[in-house]
């Protein structure tokens, strides 16, 4: 058993989720690997890897006991569909991590499905963790379905950013 953390692919630094993980490290199935993209990850305890190919990715995914991911749709869809609940931290623009809040409110709505577990502020993820703990593992989704919910959620967010 493992932990995966995926911070995505995004230019811009997430070095608040990496203070995290590093901070509640104890409390993590080990080894915990982290797929950090352009933040500079050199903690130690935790796997380093900047970027992966998407075979290693999803072998990395279906190995972990805990995922806590970014909010992107892509990295949610596919732990949604290996039948993992991942803890999602979005990325959030007032800390200069991406160009908007579209992962804030996608992590939000979908969080409203029960697929996944939301940590908005970074105090709560020791609690994340110990909610992924607790839940038995999930049938996936199948493909038509998942795509449905995520197409809809995605809909939805973007009704509100044009209003």
């Amino acid at each position: 058993m493992t932990t995966f953390v995926s911070l995505g692919n995004a230019c811009q630094p997430f070095p608040r989720l990496l203070e995290a993980i590093y901070g509640i490290q104890e409390k993590l199935p080990h080894p915990i690997i982290v797929q950090h993209g352009y933040t500079p990850c050199s903690y130690q305890g935790l796997e380093a890897l900047p970027f992966v190919d998407m075979p290693t990715f999803e072998s990395l995914i279906a190995r972990a006991q805990v995922l806590i991911l970014h909010a992107g749709a892509g990295a949610t869809l596919h732990a949604i569909r290996a039948g993992k609940k991942p803890i999602l931290v979005p990325r959030r623009a007032c800390f200069g991590e991406h160009v908007n809040d579209h992962q804030l409110e996608f992590a939000h709505q979908l969080a409203m499905t029960g697929r996944v577990i939301f940590v908005e502020e970074l105090q709560e993820l020791a609690n994340a963790v110990t909610q992924v703990h607790d839940v038995p593992s999930q049938e996936s989704f199948p493909e038509p379905v998942l795509v449905g919910e995520i197409t809809k959620v995605l809909a939805d967010i973007n009704k509100q950013l044009l209003a």
